[in-house]
């Protein structure tokens, strides 16, 4: 049932990730939130996937404003509010089309991204820890380094890509202007 409440436990509830929507009464909200958080973080430790945990602080974040706007709404729009999953309807944000062209694509980028990223840290990580301690220390600049270089080489093609497709399509639509 969901109910607008108002006050010290709407806050208190509200800072951890789904329990501010369960307590408003968004089962359906605060089980996906509280799942999609504790899970990213079980997974992110079990594989080692560091980088991933930057995307805490925002569903952190996101659960939080989530709970504070539902609670400012006029009573008319807060009860006209759906308990949904939070991923169910991607269709309706994003269109249909969009939606089912991209998801594949984007998934599939983001497992191969993650699942290499953990393969990679692994070997790195048992490579450098096997070395001697006069080598190890040694080379520990390589070691620190080495991932900081790659991974700023690969925004820099990022964005050069991105740059340079953008480029192309203005360059299309000028070209057809004409």
């Amino acid at each position: 049932m969901t109910r607008k409440k108002r006050g010290f436990w709407t806050f208190c509830f509200s800072l951890i990730p789904g329990a501010g929507e369960m307590y408003l009464g968004f089962m359906k909200r605060g089980l996906s939130m509280m799942c999609l958080f504790l899970g990213w973080f079980a997974f992110c430790g079990a594989t080692g996937f560091n980088i991933g945990m930057c995307l805490l602080p925002v569903m952190w974040f996101y659960s939080f404003f989530q709970v504070h706007n539902l609670v400012s709404l006029p009573d008319e729009e807060f009860y006209q509010q759906e308990d949904d999953y939070i991923f169910l309807h991607m269709d309706k944000i994003v269109g249909v089309d969009k939606w089912e062209r991209g998801k594949v694509k984007f998934i599939a980028a983001a497992l191969i991204f993650i699942g290499g990223y953990t393969i990679v840290s692994t070997v790195w990580r048992s490579f450098w820890n096997s070395l001697p301690d006069w080598l190890y220390n040694d080379l520990y600049v390589v070691r620190d380094g080495v991932p900081r270089i790659a991974i700023s080489l690969i925004l820099i093609a990022f964005g050069v890509y991105l740059i340079r497709g953008k480029k192309e399509k203005l360059d299309k639509e000028e070209s057809k202007e004409d």
